[in-house]
């Protein structure tokens, strides 16, 4: 889709996306601020995993004794929101293939921030808004900060050092 076509469909033209907004959605839903990816419901926060111990004590209220329970622990939670001020590098790694060949998906790393100090792999399988199965040939960006009279948002984005590259590439492009 190029330029005139973009500007014709305007948000249907979206297809990979990322989203930062903290606006409340019309359902209700109060965004974070965190990084988003498309999914067939909507769209969700990208995903924090860590490995780490813990000691979790269990109580039993018939001897009112306390038992140590030393816990190995896999766990994902929700990102935190991006903080203001800091420069985070994204990477998303697109697979336009046919829906049918398992494509018009795409997942996304991120790095920034005392969250991500190295690059992580935030969300997998994340999906294409329109899965339209056309060649992607340009970025869209826009930012929402709603109008000057009743502005909503997170101050905006900035956006630098923009690359497109055929295969994998999990580098940073000099």
């Amino acid at each position: 889709m190029g330029p005139d076509d973009i500007k014709k469909h305007d948000y249907n033209a979206f297809e990979a996306t990322l989203r930062v907004t903290d606006k409340s959605e019309s359902s209700g839903l109060k965004n974070t601020g965190a990084l988003m990816v498309k999914v067939p419901s909507g769209y969700a926060n990208v995903k924090h995993k860590w490995h780490g111990a813990f000691t979790n004590t269990n109580t039993n209220t018939n001897t009112n004794s306390n038992t140590e329970i030393d816990v190995e622990s896999d766990s994902e939670g929700e990102a935190e929101p991006l903080a203001p001020g800091v420069w985070y590098q994204i990477w998303y790694v697109v697979n336009n293939a046919r829906v049918a060949d398992g494509g018009q998906t795409y997942d996304v790393y991120l790095q920034g921030g005392s969250e991500f100090p190295v690059q992580t792999l935030v969300y997998q399988g994340a999906t294409f808004r329109m899965q339209r199965e056309w060649p992607l040939t340009y970025f869209l960006m826009n930012c929402n900060t709603g109008p000057i009279d009743k502005p909503y948002g997170n101050g905006g984005l900035k956006y630098d050092d923009i690359y497109m590259v055929k295969g994998l590439a999990l580098t940073k492009p000099h």
